[in-house]
């Protein structure tokens, strides 16, 4: 086969790859805007709904603004329960950049309880209650994924290269 067309194959492949490990999916629902947070989708996080989590967190929570300032490439699943003054619930569930920790600020107005979990698994704030949730943040199982994958194809190349 031809050398050019097996690195080609194998550049498609590694590059199919990489996009794997910086995708994220995560429930979405905003209680406050009057969603029903019972009927929450799933969406892939990018740019813009990691800034509708930052404009959420400059509305309802005390905030540092040079941290909201500051974006990643990387994204965590957050998930936020609020219990307000007379008994009302808020609830929100989004993408962050996984280098803004929702969960590090008090809410604006918090007097009963504040319940927030940040995770880095597809889906993965849906429920309180979820194993998903000792996850600190870390990509490390996918990373080793796909370096052990792209030396893999590094050498699949050699062989039919050299």
């Amino acid at each position: 086969m031809n050398k050019v067309l097996i690195f080609t194959i194998i550049f498609l492949i590694a590059c199919s790859w990489i996009g794997l490990t910086t995708s994220l999916d995560c429930y979405i629902c905003d209680s406050t805007s009057g969603q029903n947070c019972n009927d929450k989708q799933s969406a892939t996080c990018d740019p813009e709904l990691a800034q509708q989590t930052v404009n959420y967190m400059r509305k309802y929570l005390y905030v540092n603004e040079t941290i909201l300032n500051t974006t990643s490439s990387t994204y965590s699943c957050v998930v936020e329960d609020i219990l307000r003054n007379k008994g009302v619930m808020q609830f929100y569930y989004g993408c962050s950049y996984s280098i803004i920790d929702l969960c590090s600020f008090m809410a604006v107005g918090f007097s009963q309880y504040q319940v927030c979990y940040k995770c880095n698994t597809n889906d993965c704030n849906t429920n309180f209650n979820n194993s998903y949730y000792n996850n600190n943040g870390n990509y490390s199982s996918t990373y080793s994924f796909t370096l052990t994958a792209s030396i893999i194809l590094t050498l699949i190349a050699k062989l039919f290269c050299y």
